[in-house]
């Protein structure tokens, strides 16, 4: 389990290490202090149960982290942006701030945002599959290989008693 610093945090997440710290003290981040020198240290699940908390960091995490990002977390962050600009969007609708048709785009650009994620992602599992298959059947062609290789060994153990 891969342990990150206070320090650490703070930069994949663009915010202040002491933003940080006062998480940590209000009990929004867990996080474990061993010694005072070390400092607080924040575990991989402590640090996965505060990002699915607060989306906005999240998304922010996976785009530093890239990669490298805790597993199963891109998905989340980028379902809850369109559902946090939705809010947004219907926030300042019924503060007045929007007229109904400029709610009625962005609502449509949010859709039309979705909509080419999911196609996105879509596309991506076809290629995953067609990988999948095409490792699929270069193991069914090694395994027949190797079923030749055993048979001919026990033709030539055989022809040589």
């Amino acid at each position: 389990m891969r342990l990150f610093t206070v320090q650490e945090v703070a930069e994949k997440l663009g915010t202040n290490p002491e933003t940080v710290r006062r998480w940590i003290r209000t009990g929004k981040l867990e996080a474990v202090q061993n010694s005072r020198r070390e400092g607080n240290m924040i575990t991989e699940e402590m640090l996965r149960s505060f990002l699915n908390n607060y989306p906005k960091y999240a998304a922010t995490w996976s785009r530093t982290m890239g990669e490298n990002a805790l597993p199963g977390l891109m998905a989340n962050a980028s379902m809850s942006i369109h559902r946090q600009e939705l809010v947004a969007v219907l926030t300042a609708y019924s503060g007045k701030k929007l007229t109904k048709a400029e709610l009625q785009n962005r609502a449509q650009d949010i859709i039309d945002q979705q909509s080419a994620s999911i196609m996105r992602k879509e596309e991506l599992v076809r290629r995953l599959q067609s990988q999948i298959r095409q490792e699929r059947e270069e193991l069914e062609e090694t395994r027949s290989y190797l079923d030749v290789l055993k048979n001919a060994g026990t033709i030539r153990r055989r022809k040589q008693r």
